[in-house]
């Protein structure tokens, strides 16, 4: 009996090994679509999904530049209907004002709620722009996804995005 429990175990964790492999070459397989001073956006539409990778801790970024990224993010989501979203928001180097969760609610959140579902958003450690996120995220009625959830890897994000 312990020897098929063994067994079991083993092939248990093989398995789990097998899957989180075949995760990963799915991602890899990604079309870059769009590179910026301030962010790059991907697409894999094998697991519709998109992913907003921002680049601009140590850049200045203005209301209009960052107003850009997220228009970029909206035209990509809508184009290719991802249903899934991964926002690396690690190196986001900006304070998202009220007036700027506004616009974002208004001009961005209603519309690509219509088509994503999931949305998952790895947070830097800084505590100014992570709150600026998730005040962003939380507070405006466009910011009502279906599933949101914050990490701290983008390993973890990507594995609760593609179960």
């Amino acid at each position: 009996m312990r020897e098929v429990f063994l067994v079991m175990s083993i092939f248990h964790i093989i398995a789990k090994k097998l899957t989180l492999t075949i995760l990963k070459r799915k991602v890899a397989m990604k079309i870059d679509v769009a590179k910026s001073n301030f962010a790059v956006h991907y697409v894999d539409t094998d697991n519709s999904l998109i992913e907003q990778h921002w680049t601009n801790v140590k850049k200045k970024m203005s209301i209009a530049e960052y107003q850009d990224e997220m228009f970029n993010y909206l035209k990509f989501t809508s184009q290719y209907k991802t249903k899934n979203a991964l926002i690396n928001a690690l190196d986001f180097g900006f304070l998202i004002t009220p007036e700027v969760q506004r616009w974002v609610d208004e001009n961005i959140a209603q519309k690509a709620n219509e088509i994503v579902e999931n949305i998952a958003f790895v947070l830097p450690d800084d505590f100014f722009a992570n709150v600026s996120i998730q005040q962003t995220m939380g507070e405006h009625e466009g910011m009502k996804y279906q599933n949101i959830r914050y990490f701290k890897t983008l390993e973890s994000a990507k594995e609760w995005l593609l179960q």
